[in-house]
């Protein structure tokens, strides 16, 4: 196989010849010989980018931790461009690797480092509750309290925490007889 600067000079040559035979069988090899060569330049492009996407998210040792897979499979990835899309999946929501720029060269966003993007993972994947405390924290003040509920005298159930009631809700037994 040759390099990409290499196809495109054998691609020039392959051009004169075909416009002095003009033969339907080298037009043919032409198309196909082009076609590889863009193919071999996007490759080439796409394992560049995905090494830098490796390097950016933490190296070949923490990704190879993170999916659970030998560092060799890591390594062979980048050197065949034959990542399974399972995996690529996988890379992006574990560890933020931005699927779009491997493919296509585009950045999907702002770039964001590799504990901005598991933050950012988190939080999405957290509670309500969870969200509202961090929000809080982020925020400058603390996270909503819920509501409070006061009763004066006897009381024979103490509920701690959040509750959330969708029913009637009856406490005690029945009222007292006026007098």
């Amino acid at each position: 196989m040759f390099a990409p600067s290499e196809g495109h000079r054998h691609l020039a040559e392959c051009r004169l010849s075909c416009r002095s035979e003009r033969d339907g069988v080298s037009e043919l090899l032409l198309n196909i010989l082009s076609n590889a060569i863009r193919k071999l330049k996007f490759m080439s492009n796409y394992q560049e980018r995905f090494a830098e996407e490796i390097e950016r998210v933490g190296g070949v040792s923490a990704v190879a931790s993170s999916l659970g897979v030998a560092r060799n499979t890591i390594y062979n990835w980048i050197a065949k461009g034959n990542v399974p899309l399972a995996s690529l999946m996988g890379l992006a929501s574990l560890l933020g690797v931005d699927v779009n720029y491997v493919l296509t060269g585009q950045r999907s966003s702002a770039d964001l480092s590799t504990e901005e993007s598991l933050l950012l993972s988190r939080y999405r994947q957290a509670s309500p509750a969870v969200k509202l405390a961090v929000q809080g924290a982020l925020l400058g003040g603390t996270a909503p309290a819920g509501s409070t509920f006061v009763t004066h005298g006897n009381v024979g159930q103490v509920i701690h925490g959040d509750v959330v009631n969708t029913e009637p809700l009856f406490v005690g037994g029945e009222p007292k007889k006026r007098k």
